[in-house]
């Protein structure tokens, strides 16, 4: 049994405040996700021993789960059905408890294709909706139903993310350098370049590094980089402006990529180079 006080700083385990902090954290997101980590964990206060809530060994760890969430933002559906089905397959109504696992499994994919259609910016498409809907008044009922509906949808977003064709794939890399270099003082964030695309995030990620043969946010730093160069070469701006209009937000941020890119901090730089005024 592993038990979550109310009242940690009274508790005789730990002797650093953050031990405690970390440890009821850690359990509580346990407790949140519903998710084991490969033994059976009871969860409970002090308080009130009989609001102990059991956690199945048998539902996936929340590691398993983040990895699941990142395999199907890259697309990856076939590695992330794989390690899916073994939990589906070991999991069966259990009589004595009237317990569901499997409609434990279906909320937690549930939540998976939410978060997805959210990234990608169709959480508020009525044909998704619907079906979000209608797998989950089939989850209560036949739980195997709506994880098979929802694994159709995952299948389905997947594959529409994906059916663009080469030329396509080439216009959005185009329009998306194009973006770049003409806003390079705004969020670049790849949430930011998602909703100008309509593409899910990791997917343009992906996608971009494909095409361009540089990683997304490489790119935007190595042009923000040559345009810093470019002011500080050619005007007296401070390096803190300069941060400003070339995107990096901070100064501190703005050196350490300058300096990572170039071994110069941006001083350094324009000492060396020769301020042109």
């Amino acid at each position: 049994m592993c038990e979550v006080s109310k009242n940690p700083e009274l508790s005789d385990q730990f002797s650093d405040l953050g031990d405690v902090y970390l440890h009821r954290r850690n359990l509580l997101n346990t407790l949140y996700f519903s998710a084991g980590t490969g033994s059976g964990v009871i969860i409970c206060d002090n308080s009130d021993k009989k609001a102990a809530i059991y956690v199945d060994p048998r539902m996936p760890a929340i590691l398993e789960i983040q990895k699941w969430h990142s395999l199907l933002q890259t697309g990856q559906i076939e590695e992330l059905l794989s390690e899916l089905y073994p939990y589906i397959d070991k999991t069966s109504f259990d009589k004595s408890t009237g317990y569901f696992p499997k409609l434990q499994i279906y909320l937690m994919l549930a939540f998976l294709a939410t978060t997805y259609l959210n990234e990608c910016g169709v959480l508020d498409s009525i044909d998704y909706a619907e079906t979000l809907s209608e797998s989950l008044a089939e989850a209560v009922s036949t739980p195997d139903n709506g994880i098979n509906r929802l694994i159709r949808l995952m299948e389905r977003m997947v594959a529409e993310q994906k059916n663009i064709s080469s030329d396509e794939k080439s216009t959005v890399v185009y329009n998306i350098k194009n973006y770049v270099i003409n806003n390079l003082n705004k969020d670049l964030s790849l949430v930011q370049l998602g909703d100008i695309t309509n593409l899910c995030p990791a997917y343009l990620s992906r996608l971009f590094k494909e095409y361009a043969n540089i990683n997304l946010l490489d790119y935007i730093i190595n042009l923000r980089i040559e345009k810093s160069k470019e002011l500080l070469f050619t005007t007296n701006l401070r390096i803190k402006e300069i941060a400003d209009m070339t995107g990096f937000g901070s100064s501190s941020y703005f050196i350490t990529q300058f300096k990572r890119r170039t071994n110069l901090t941006p001083q350094e730089w324009r000492d060396k180079s020769g301020q042109k005024l």
